[in-house]
């Protein structure tokens, strides 16, 4: 939108908080805080006359951003209600939702079938819009997406009607890309760039080691957080800033170079456990799509769940069929989900689930263990319901498929009656954490050796960062000391240069 906070008219923002029974006295408050203001233009150094404006809301001002979010819903009634009014047709995943805009603040995208009449419809509910509540489109800045077989003779009539310009595929919405086929690995390259950008700054300070790590824990590190957790990121791109946080973590110069004195995976660890807490970002990749891949199987309410289960179906972690004629964000769930499918369990049983195909007895489904079951029976349509009469198992039935070791199992699993939806869960306890930190916590490195309680120790000394990452280099035995120098070939001699007796070890210099 143009000028999106400065053309706000003050009557519909009054309209509006009236429409929802905001409490009067409330009302009345909103009115003197975006009534009364005044400003003056400095020209040439010198003030000009104060003058009162008639509309808009004040940028910076706390209230301000919800005040538009609220007027911004007139755009949705108004989208909503050419729909119904079979003025405007999006697109319909089901028969009690449908998708025609996405609004955020005021970034708005329109998705509705490709038509003549939409067009129309789309210029009148934006001059409704306007003059409604004094806010006009930003066209310069706006584009249209066709797909690539679309017919061009109507394609043109279109971007005529809508006078705007047609754009390509790949296009940024919310700083996420959007395009209906797999996005390049170069589009995700100005993630690196950005990574060396900062670089590029720091690297011109004097930075100790500890203040390193602190800048790539805090800012590098989280730079590529928001595209994982929307799609997956090559893992090319994320080995990329991995290796230009590395050098830039043990670097001794501006140049980058330095010796890398202890492998990543221990730096990657937490510190509790000998690391510097620096994250893994192929391992934080999977923990932030868990979080999805869950959502999805347990058939959330949120709208991008709804549509992937409209177009594709049921998610099932344990089908071992090929992913064909997927897109590629829902290709990367399904991937990240039968990653994972050894850690999610069936914390419910329903009448729906597949005898063999579904988790329901053990973490994993029958058809991929050794079991004991009758092998003259086809039991590849088989589902729970099956195995039940009048709300109970089915005693000779169960007999009869089962091996008695079996039988024992099934009799003490409760059949859930009130909900036709399966449940999953995380497998091991969160221990209070989230679940992308359990996730995270379960597929980083692990040394097999229980932890030394020292590390704990060190990082709560009373002293400054610095002598901590010397403690933690020593206590590695990973001090750049002739003698081990020499042991990684750099230089002829490991003797102490003090007294040309011993090698130069931790252990020489300070005991």
């Amino acid at each position: 939108m143009e000028k999106a906070y400065d053309l706000v008219s003050w009557d519909t923002v009054i309209s509006v908080l009236a429409h929802m029974n905001f409490p009067s006295k409330w009302i009345r408050w909103v009115k003197e805080c975006i009534g009364t203001t005044s400003m003056a233009f400095i020209i040439n150094e010198k003030c000009g006359k104060w003058v009162t404006p008639q509309a808009g809301l004040r940028q910076g001002y706390p209230l301000s951003p919800y005040l538009f979010i609220l007027v911004s819903q007139i755009l949705t009634n108004i989208l909503n209600k050419a729909e119904s009014m079979q003025l405007l047709k999006g697109f319909r995943i089901s028969d009690s939702l449908g998708i025609n805009h996405i609004l955020y603040a005021d970034d708005l995208l329109i998705c509705c079938r490709a038509s003549r009449q939409n067009a129309r419809s789309i210029i009148t509910c934006m001059s409704m819009y306007k003059i409604i509540t004094g806010q006009r489109f930003n066209m310069a800045k706006s584009d249209i997406y066709f797909p690539s077989w679309f017919n061009v003779r109507v394609k043109k009539a279109i971007t005529d009607i809508l006078a705007l310009n047609q754009g390509v595929f790949p296009f940024k919405y919310l700083g996420c890309w959007i395009s209906p086929f797999k996005i390049p690995v170069i589009y995700f390259k100005q993630l690196v760039t950005k990574v060396e950008n900062k670089l590029a700054y720091w690297k011109t300070m004097y930075l100790t080691m500890a203040g390193r790590v602190t800048l790539a824990n805090a800012t590098l590190m989280s730079i590529p957080n928001y595209c994982l957790s929307t799609y997956a990121i090559p893992d090319s791109i994320l080995d990329a800033i991995t290796k230009l946080v590395r050098k830039f973590i043990w670097a001794n110069n501006s140049d980058g170079h330095g010796l890398h004195l202890i492998g990543w995976e221990v730096v990657t660890n937490p510190k509790s456990e000998g690391g510097l807490g620096i994250k893994n970002l192929k391992v934080m990749k999977k923990a932030i799509l868990s979080k999805h891949v869950l959502e999805l199987l347990n058939d959330g309410e949120k709208t991008w769940i709804k549509l992937m289960k409209s177009k594709y179906g049921p998610s099932k972690p344990w089908l071992t069929t090929p992913i064909r004629k997927v897109s590629w964000t829902y290709r990367g769930l399904l991937q990240t989900a039968r990653s994972i499918k050894s850690n999610v369990i069936q914390s419910n049983i329903i009448n729906s689930n597949s005898v063999l195909q579904d988790p329901w007895l053990f973490d994993i489904p029958l058809n991929l263990m050794p079991t004991y079951f009758n092998i003259d029976y086809d039991m590849s349509n088989l589902s729970i319901e099956n195995l039940r009469t009048n709300s109970q198992w089915n005693w000779d039935y169960v007999n009869i498929m089962f091996h008695p070791y079996m039988v024992d199992l099934i009799f003490e699993k409760q059949v859930d009656e009130d909900h036709n939806k399966v449940k999953w869960k995380w497998k091991n306890k969160t221990e209070g954490k989230s679940l992308t930190a359990a996730v995270y916590d379960e597929y980083r490195f692990k040394d097999l050796a229980i932890p030394w309680n020292g590390w704990k120790k060190i990082w709560k000394l009373r002293v400054i960062p610095k002598i901590k990452l010397f403690l933690w280099k020593f206590f590695h035995g990973r001090l750049p000391t002739i003698h081990y120098l020499s042991s990684i070939g750099i230089g002829l001699t490991d003797l102490c240069p003090l007294c040309k007796l011993f090698p130069e070890t931790a252990n020489h210099l300070f005991f």
